[in-house]
C-alpha cells in the first residue's frame, strides 16, 4: 500500500538515501547539489517526496541484500524511485526481479540529465563535493535518534573539543553507537575533514571483486585540479584531508602522471595539515616505495588504509593481487620507519576459497608482523560473476566463523578493541588500545 504524502507536493520534492561507501556518499552529495541547483526541494521524509533517489551498495552479499530490501520498502511510498550506485551493475538479475524503473549507474552518473531533461544546469557543471552525504534512517525509530546524534552540530563540536581526552575514549568504549565504525575507525564526520576525489574507476581484476563492473575503468582527475581543490581546502582553514578514489594507487597512469607525483606536490605545500589515503592497493605502495618513502618522511601523510586481504602467498595469488607477503612486509616497514607516527589501517578477507588453516595462521603472523593501528576483517563473500565465485574448495561458514572468533580473541589479547559489526559486513573491526 502506497503511503500518502504529508507535505504539499511541488512535483520536485526529493528524498535522498545513501547506503554505500564514502565514495558513493560523495557522489550522493553531488547529486543533491545538482538537484538543488535545478530548484528541487530536498525533504527529510520519503512520505513527502515526489522522487526518491537511493544510492545502493553491493560490495558484499550482505550489503546487496540490504539494498534490495530497502528498494522494496521505498517502493511502498507514493514517489518515483530511482536506483543509483553499484547494485544495478553487480546484482542486475536480482534487481530486475523487484524493480524495473530508472537507474543511475556509478560509472555514468551523468545519465541523471536524461532522467530530468527539463533541468537547465547539467550534472557535468557541478563540482565534486568534499563532504559525504548523511541520511537520517527512515526505517526505524530506534536508529533515527542515533543518526541525528551523529549529525548534531553540538555533538560534533563536543567531540572536537574533547577528542583524544579521557572522556572521548570513555564515550567510544561505552557508547559505540556515537561513533561511525568505518574500516579506518573515524568517529564523527569531522567538520574539519576535507575530502578530495582524485580519480574514479579501477583497472585491477581481483578474483573476488565485482566493483570494477560498477565503477568502470580508471579516469584520473588532472593533477592541476587536485592541487586546486587541495589549496581551496587549505584557504578555507581545513587541516585534515582525505584523498578518495576507487583505487588510490592507480591514480595518474591514464594521464601520464602518478600517485607519487601528486603526493610530492601536495606535501610541499606549507601549513599544519595531514593527508589520509583511502582504498590503497598494496601493489602500488610496493611499486612506488622508493618515491613514497621520501615523501612520507615529510610527515604530511598521516594515515593509509591498505587492503592487504591475506598474508598467504598462495591465497594472494588466487586473489590475483600481484604481490607477495614478503614485499608487503618490507614496504610497510619502510613507510613506518620513514614516519613512525603514520597510522596503518588494514582490510583482510577470511575464508577465501582454498584457504587452509595454515594459510589462515600465515595471515595472523603477517598481521602481527605489520602492526596495524586499526582495520576491518570480513568474511569472504562469494559474489556471482566473479572468478572466485566458482573457485573450489569452499571454506564452510562454520569454519569461517571459527577463524573469525580466533582472530577476535587474538586481537583482544594483543591490545586491540575488536568487535563485530553485523549490520554492515558481518565482520570484525579492530582498533589499537592506547597503553
Amino acid at each position: 500500500m502506497r503511503m500518502i504524502k504529508s507535505m504539499k507536493s511541488t512535483g520536485k520534492n526529493v528524498f535522498i538515501y545513501s547506503h554505500g561507501c564514502e565514495m558513493r556518499g560523495l557522489d550522493t552529495r553531488k547529486i543533491s547539489s545538482y538537484l538543488k541547483k535545478n530548484n528541487f526541494t530536498l525533504v527529510n521524509d520519503p512520505k513527502d517526496a515526489d522522487f526518491i533517489i537511493f544510492m545502493t551498495c553491493a560490495f558484499l552479499n550482505t550489503t546487496a541484500r540490504s539494498s534490495l530490501e530497502r528498494i522494496k520498502e521505498f517502493q511502498t511510498y507514493d514517489a518515483e524511485l530511482i536506483v543509483a550506485g553499484c547494485l544495478p551493475d553487480i546484482q542486475s538479475e536480482s534487481l530486475k526481479l523487484i524493480f524495473n524503473g530508472k537507474i543511475i549507474p556509478t560509472k555514468n552518473l551523468d545519465i541523471i540529465d536524461d532522467l530530468f531533461p527539463e533541468n537547465q544546469v547539467k550534472f557535468s557543471e557541478i563540482q565534486d563535493e568534499h563532504f559525504v552525504w548523511k541520511t537520517v534512517n527512515p526505517f526505524g525509530v530506534s536508529s533515527t535518534p542515533i543518526t541525528l546524534l551523529k549529525q548534531s552540530t553540538i555533538i560534533k563540536k563536543l567531540h572536537l573539543i574533547f577528542q583524544n581526552s579521557i572522556l572521548d575514549k570513555l564515550m567510544g568504549n561505552i557508547y559505540p553507537f556515537f561513533y561511525l565504525y568505518q574500516p579506518n575507525h573515524r568517529r564523527f564526520q569531522n567538520p574539519s575533514i576535507y575530502q578530495i576525489t582524485i580519480s574514479r574507476g579501477c583497472n585491477h581484476n581481483c578474483s573476488y571483486c565485482s566493483i570494477t563492473k560498477s565503477v568502470g575503468p580508471l579516469r584520473s582527475k588532472p593533477i592541476s585540479q587536485c592541487i586546486k581543490e587541495f589549496n581551496d581546502g587549505l584557504a578555507q582553514g581545513y587541516t585534515s584531508f582525505i584523498l578518495q578514489a576507487d583505487d588510490i594507487g592507480t591514480y595518474g597512469i591514464d594521464i601520464n602522471s602518478s600517485l607519487p607525483e601528486l603526493l610530492d606536490t601536495l606535501t610541499q605545500e606549507e601549513g599544519a595539515y595531514g593527508i589520509t589515503l583511502r582504498n590503497t592497493h598494496p601493489f602500488w605502495i610496493i611499486q612506488y616505495i622508493d618515491q613514497l618513502e621520501k615523501i612520507i618522511k615529510r610527515g604530511k601523510i598521516k594515515e593509509i588504509l591498505l587492503s592487504i586481504q591475506s598474508g598467504s602467498d598462495q591465497i594472494l595469488k588466487r586473489m590475483k593481487r600481484g604481490y607477495t607477503k614478503d614485499k608487503l612486509i618490507d614496504a610497510t616497514k619502510r613507510i613506518k620507519t620513514a614516519y613512525p607516527q603514520l597510522k596503518l589501517g588494514f582490510e583482510i578477507i577470511i575464508g577465501f576459497p582454498g584457504e587452509t588453516r595454515d594459510d589462515f595462521r600465515e595471515t595472523m603472523r603477517v598481521m602481527d608482523t605489520i602492526h596495524a593501528d586499526n582495520g576491518m576483517i570480513a568474511a569472504f563473500s562469494p559474489i556471482k560473476g566473479t572468478a572466485a565465485y566458482a573457485m573450489e574448495p569452499k571454506v564452510s561458514d562454520t569454519e569461517i566463523r571459527k577463524r573469525m572468533n580466533i582472530l577476535k580473541k587474538h586481537l583482544r589479547q594483543n591490545n586491540y578493541f575488536a568487535w563485530y559489526n553485523t549490520s554492515y559486513c558481518k565482520g570484525i573491526f579492530f582498533k589499537e588500545k592506547e597503553v
